[in-house]
């Protein structure tokens, strides 16, 4: 018997080869939880050092919740290291590393992912293919893909998106959500794991459009911009970031503008959504700052006075106003024009109304 791991598959190339009658557990149910800590074991086996992260005051950072109780706690370091799942149906695991790095940083909610490193060529297809997260995370996968790879199709020029997603899945960047289709054959929806997960690569996805300019100090400026209602500082902190994009990896859609905005959103650790149904429609973004509300529309080459008409006539804003007054939050209507002309590549047009 001979046990095989590690980071991509082994490719079963002939009937010749002496290595055409392996057994991949990957997605094998009895093999799920082998290498990840579950709940149970989570909370049985690290119940001291538990106590101890309580005691000490360990603080919220995703939920907001101040200092934790023992619930609090578990709650909060499932948001960010739990999610992984190896099989349709399957229980979630922790990822081990985190958990042992989390308690031994007197219990700091840190991204230790990044510490393991991302492969740079990953990054690079990704770059190459012009994959963004939107495309990404929720995306669908068949179990054809999944039970068939071999690395040397990544050398190629032309690598097919599903293939690129399929290393995600093999690399921890993707896990499987839930059983979408069995006909013609079974379809996996898949998603990121946890916050850590989907920080980091977020953060490796951006800085790659980036360089070498690093994108911290835009998140910054742009989380405390959101949270204050700071929308015209908000606008210009996207314009300045538009600006140091390369000209070669841009698009000319409106999808591609709409996503570069979700992912700085999303590593500022806000909660925003894309393509958010309602009986009308489909709202472009939708951004939860905490005091404030940003309800976002998006136009390429047209102008925002024709976004924000959208926004009215569609009635967006109607599914969040009685949950808004609740909360005492402010309801932001955005236009957004993008212009994709050579001299420019940037917001050119936005405007803005507040909603009761």
């Amino acid at each position: 018997f001979t046990f095989l791991t590690g980071v991509t598959k082994i490719a079963k190339l002939s009937v010749f080869s002496k290595l055409n009658h392996l057994t991949d557990i990957t997605m094998r149910p009895e093999f799920a939880c082998m290498f990840g800590y579950t709940q149970q074991e989570l909370e049985e086996n690290f119940s001291a050092w538990l106590d101890a992260a309580v005691q000490d005051g360990v603080h919220a950072v995703l939920s907001k919740g101040g200092r934790l109780n023992r619930t609090g706690l578990l709650a909060e370091i499932k948001l960010w290291y739990d999610g992984f799942r190896f099989s349709d149906g399957a229980e979630t695991v922790y990822n081990p590393i985190s958990i042992g790095k989390f308690f031994l940083n007197h219990h700091t909610f840190k991204n230790f992912w990044f510490e393991t490193g991302t492969p740079t060529f990953l990054v690079n297809l990704l770059k190459r293919n012009r994959l963004t997260v939107p495309d990404i995370d929720g995306t669908l996968l068949s179990e054809s893909y999944l039970d068939t790879f071999d690395i040397a199709e990544l050398a190629g020029t032309q690598v097919e998106d599903e293939r690129i997603l399929d290393l995600l899945f093999q690399t921890g960047y993707l896990t499987v959500d839930h059983l979408a289709a069995t006909l013609p054959e079974r379809l996996f929806k898949m998603r990121f794991p946890n916050h850590e997960v989907a920080y980091s690569f977020a953060r490796e996805l951006l800085s790659a459009y980036t360089a070498p300019r690093r994108p911290t100090k835009y998140l910054y400026e742009l989380l405390s911009a959101a949270e204050n209602g700071r929308t015209e500082d908000m606008v210009d902190v996207w314009k300045d970031f538009f600006a140091g994009l390369p000209y070669d990896i841009q698009i000319k859609a409106e999808k591609y503008y709409q996503s570069i905005i979700y992912t700085i959103c999303r590593l500022c650790g806000m909660d925003i959504l894309t393509e958010v149904a309602t009986n009308k429609g489909r709202i472009d973004a939708v951004l939860d700052a905490g005091k404030h509300l940003y309800i976002m529309e998006f136009k390429l080459h047209k102008t925002a006075d024709a976004a924000l008409a959208q926004i009215s006539e569609k009635a967006y804003a109607e599914k969040y106003l009685r949950p808004a007054r609740e909360k005492g939050q402010i309801i932001h209507a955005i236009g957004i024009n993008f212009c994709y002309a050579p001299e420019e590549r940037t917001i050119t047009d936005w405007k803005e109304t507040f909603l009761p």
